[in-house]
């Protein structure tokens, strides 16, 4: 806020969330049941540092988990990367769902989520798979190019991906999208 010319101090901020905790945990179970419905999340963790102790816990280092569906935003603290928390959530989705795809890094919690779950599609992020050409091609010149090859043909999603989102039209819903946007997907 600080550059917006509204500076606050962190114990105020903090204080303020404390506050509203109490209003919004009543929504919580609302949104984890309606997002118990959803086929495509988004899943990540990252570490969270915790100064507070509490039972059963050892160290300061958590994760804060966030599985996101199209209409909501789970998140949850966890004392560690563990596939409890995905498994957690993935044990209440309806059984009816079919096929669900998690789009995630390739942490081993998700790996361990796959091969418990029934009609669970594990869809790897593009971001460290690029990340592991790039690497692969600068270590060592007997398959440079094939890898190099690879990181262009990304490159090129990345582009198309681009090209396809600025035909987007934000309010509307996927059926309803220009035929601009339409040739951006078969794209």
């Amino acid at each position: 806020m600080a550059p917006h010319g509204f500076p606050l101090a962190q114990g105020t901020i903090t204080d303020g969330l404390q506050r509203l905790k109490g209003w919004f945990e009543p929504l919580r179970p609302v949104l984890h049941k309606r997002q118990r419905t959803a086929k495509l999340f988004h899943g990540d963790a990252t570490r969270w540092e915790v100064f507070e102790e509490s039972a059963g816990t050892t160290g300061h280092r958590w994760s804060l988990w966030v599985l996101q569906s199209a209409s909501v935003v789970y998140d949850r603290m966890a004392p560690g990367r563990g596939a409890d928390v995905p498994k957690g959530h993935c044990a209440t989705l309806r059984k009816d769902l079919g096929e669900v795809v998690w789009v995630c890094d390739r942490s081993s919690a998700y790996k361990s989520l796959a091969l418990d779950g029934d009609g669970l599609i594990l869809a790897f992020c593009w971001a460290p798979v690029r990340r592991d050409f790039l690497k692969a091609a600068r270590s060592g010149p007997e398959c440079e190019r094939w890898r190099f090859g690879w990181v262009e043909e990304m490159r090129e999603l990345y582009r198309l991906k681009a090209a396809r989102l600025e035909q987007w039209d934000e309010p509307g819903p996927l059926g309803q999208q220009a035929a601009a946007f339409a040739q951006g997907q078969r794209d």
